[in-house]
Formats: structure tokens, sequence, C-alpha cells
């Protein structure tokens, strides 16, 4: 889709994109027509000109950002414009003053260059651009700490908009294993067999209907510099498809549900993007996986499971299967004594509907403080949160009479109490974060396609840095200006 280089001189490639924060730090070789285009489009506020010359274009980015986003958005719009012009090598070049928006800038353009055609018979003709990125040799571990990471969240968007007959359990699992071939790091595949010992309930329950076996992965990075002891557990819902079981979904839309294992390929994008980049980290990803189907073998409404900490669940919704098998997750993350878990899912259409598409809902036990660390990293990587409670209150909705729990509440706050429901698996800090809206989208916006849009990487990568307190490395970028807040 693309491909990143460096370079401390400036390029030959005659396509260049020059970003600038005034028309006073535009490339000395425009001319007075140029300028006088350029000027123009500024008055009419556009602040990204196109100078086609014929046999190139050159493209000047005029901006004083009020914010990161507004930065990664431009850098979206040049991608556009490098697909549409069909480019095969554009150079990102900046004037001093811009240096400290060029992260963003690289960002957005590298996210939005994205394309899935892996299915279409007469793909359009791909568009394998080669960014050139003009910087000092002292940033390059910087972007290419960026390029490692947009890599994470586009194995993420594939792995989702794959058909669901391609990456059924057994194949998941192993293009999971294919995305650390490279990559020193410890991976467990645990098998029905292994599960069954343990006695997860959960996910043998929620794999009962299906033709795959289950699996659990369990990925663990541990750098030699790491920074924490006891780890940071990453738990990631991997629903390959969910048909609702018994409790049988809608035809309409059910064909997003594709998506629903994309909490299991965050947890592993994550796990890639921290190993790739030697983030001095202790860090665990555990990944349940089946797919949630009908049969004359399903999981029954009113069936009792026994979950692997002994505890009982009533089942009354085989729709509400994906926190079934996050409990179990949750049981075995207790034998590592962690200093959080993050748990990553698309948990339920109530979130979906009452956030819509562009927000996670982001729930806390014991973890107020790390929660507030947290939404302060949604919103400058601009993959937003909104806290909803976990009030004792809510847990009325899932007591039983029969068993400890029971699946699913009423008819009201049902992302609440799936959150409520994976809080009683819980004895530590714990933050869950139901991307059932933002993990798939129906329509391209910014720089999240059409599609899987791998939401959760970068806001977990950065949210990780951020806890360890890592310096960047563009904080030696000279601070010409400061972007407002």
């Amino acid at each position: 889709m693309f491909e990143l280089s460096f370079s401390t001189i400036r390029s030959n490639t005659k396509n260049y994109v020059w970003l600038c924060s005034s028309i006073d730090d535009l490339p000395n070789k425009l001319d007075d027509k140029d300028l006088t285009i350029i000027n123009k489009d500024i008055k009419k506020n556009k602040n990204i000109i196109i100078l086609n010359r014929g046999t190139h274009i050159e493209i000047m980015v005029v901006i004083e950002p009020h914010d990161k986003e507004e930065i990664r958005r431009a850098g979206a719009d040049i991608a556009k414009i490098a697909t549409d012009e069909n480019l095969s090598e554009l150079a990102i070049l900046c004037s001093e003053d811009a240096l400290e928006y060029l992260y963003e800038f690289v960002e957005g353009l590298l996210l939005n260059s994205y394309s899935f055609s892996y299915y279409k018979s007469f793909p359009k003709k791909e568009n394998n651009i080669k960014y050139i990125l003009q910087v000092q040799a002292k940033y390059e571990a910087y972007f290419m700490e960026l390029y490692q990471l947009v890599k994470a969240v586009f194995w993420v968007r594939d792995m989702v908009n794959k058909a669901p007959s391609d990456l059924y359990s057994s194949i998941f699992v192993q293009e999971i294993l294919n995305l650390f071939q490279d990559i020193t790091i410890n991976i467990d595949v645990l098998e029905k067999k292994q599960i069954e010992s343990m006695k997860m309930g959960g996910l043998l329950g929620v794999n009962k209907g299906s033709a795959t076996p289950p699996y659990f992965v369990i990925i663990h990075y541990s750098d030699e510099q790491a920074q924490n002891v006891n780890p940071y557990i990453f738990i990631g819902k991997g629903i390959t498809f969910d048909t609702g079981g018994i409790s049988l979904k809608p035809a309409k839309n059910m064909d997003e549900m594709k998506s629903d294992m994309a909490g299991g390929a965050v947890v592993a994008g994550l796990m890639y993007a921290l190993a790739a980049n030697h983030i001095p980290v202790n860090a665990i990803g555990l990944i349940p996986i089946t797919d949630n189907m009908p049969s004359p073998n399903s999981l029954l409404p009113g069936d009792i499971l026994t979950m692997m900490n002994g505890k009982t669940v009533e089942v009354v919704n085989t729709d509400a299967e994906g926190r079934l098998i996050l409990a179990d997750a949750l049981c075995f993350a207790q034998k590592y004594d962690p200093s959080l878990v993050v748990s990553v899912s698309t948990l339920t259409g109530a979130a979906h509907r009452a956030l819509g598409h562009y927000v996670m809902a982001a729930m806390q036990s014991r973890a107020t403080v790390l929660l507030k660390t947290l939404e302060k990293t949604a919103n400058d990587t601009y993959e937003r949160l909104v806290e909803f409670p976990l009030w004792d209150d809510y847990f009325d909705f899932i007591k039983s009479d029969i068993a400890d729990i029971k699946n699913a509440g009423g008819e009201y706050a049902n992302a609440i109490t799936a959150g409520k429901f994976l809080e009683f698996f819980s004895n530590f800090p714990f933050i869950h974060l139901d991307i059932g809206g933002p993990a798939y989208l129906t329509h391209h916006w910014g720089y999240w396609p059409k599609g899987g849009t791998g939401v959760g990487v970068r806001l977990l990568y950065n949210y990780l840095k951020n806890l360890l307190f890592l310096p960047e490395l563009k904080d030696n970028i000279p601070q010409r200006k400061k972007i407002k807040k």
C-alpha cells in the first residue's frame, strides 16, 4: 500500500508536498505566478494548494493547526490526492517551523493510504506509493516507530475485512502466528483439550455449536528493560463470526458480524507494535477464539455454565456470548497479578447505538486514575472514549435466581450491564473498552476506511508509553510554535 523511506537531502523525486505554517515559509523556488495562485487559494480558506506542472505536481500545505487531529486530516487529504493522481512517489518536505507538526501529518498520510481489494476479480490498480520523508537522520527512528504502528493497524483492518469463511478459528490463530514470524516474542496457543482441563466453561459453552475448535492465545512480550514487574494485560474478544447462536440475530447487517473478532485482532496488533518497536514493557495479550453458531449442539437459553473460577452463569441470551469468553480470560489473567487489565471488544450494539461510529464506551473498576490517563491519550490520538458508570445499582439487572449471575440484563443499559458482568470476574484494576461502534464503519471517515478501522491499536500503544513515562523523540525537535489546545 505504501513504502516509507528517508532522505537527509532533497530527493530527486519531482512530486513533493511541502508542509509549512505560513506562506513566509514556502519554498524559495516558487515564482510570482505560483505565489499569486497560492495567495488566492489561501484567501478562499484553502490550505492545500496543488501546482500541476504537467509532468509532476507540487503540493503546498499551509496550516496553522489548532489541534493534532487537524494536522492528521491534512495528511489524510494528501494521501487521497496521491491516490487520485496515481503517483508512484511523493517526497514529504517541511519548513523548520512546521517540524513539530510533521509526525501527525505523516501519521494521517500513512493511515489514509490503506486499501483492501483482496477479493476483487478486477481490482483497481494498486497504488503502491513510495513516500520519501526528508528529515534529519536523528529523527528516522521516530518515524520508523510510526511505520510499525501503522503496519499493526493495517493488519487489524485486513483481519476484520476478510470473509468470515476465510477466518475461522484455526486460520485466525495462524494469521496471528504469521504476524509475529519475524518478531522475538512468546506465544502459546491452547487447544480444546487444554481449555477443557482449565474448565473454561464460557469459551467451551459458546463453542458448542461450532464446527471448528476453540483456541486461547497467549502472547507475552517482556522487554529486557521492562519498567514494570507486574504485567499490563490486554484481553481481546475473538469471535470470528457472530450469528447470535440460538438467539439468532436478524439478517439485516449480519454480514458486519465478521468484525466481532476486532478486539482480538487489536490485542495482537498492539503486541506486535510493542515488540517491533522494543517498548520497555512487560505486557500480555489474551485472545479467546471461537465463532458463535446455531446447531443441534448449541448453547441454549436457560443453560447454566461454570466458568474457570467456579462461578456459575445462567445463559438467558446466547447472543450475549462475547462476555462469556472474556470472563474466562479475566479469570486466567488473575494468575499474573496484573498491574492493569484492559478488555477490548465489539461487545454490544447498545454502545454503538448510544455513541455512534466515532467513539468507544469505556468503563473502569479499581482504575479511576488509570482511566483518566487513558482518556487523555484518547483525546491526543483522536481514538476517543466516553466513560459509562459501573455503579453497583446496575448489578441488579444481571442477578440470577438460579446461578451466581446471568449473562444479560433487561431492556436498559445493556452496554453497562455487559461491563458489570465482566467486572464480576475481575479482582484487579480493570478497564473495559466497548469498540462496537468505531471498529467497523459503513463509510469512509477521515483516515478511517470503510470496513475495519483498526481502532484501539494507536490508543493502547500510546497509552502504555504514557504509563511508562517514555520520552518522545520529537521532544528534541525545535518548538517554534505551540499547538493551541
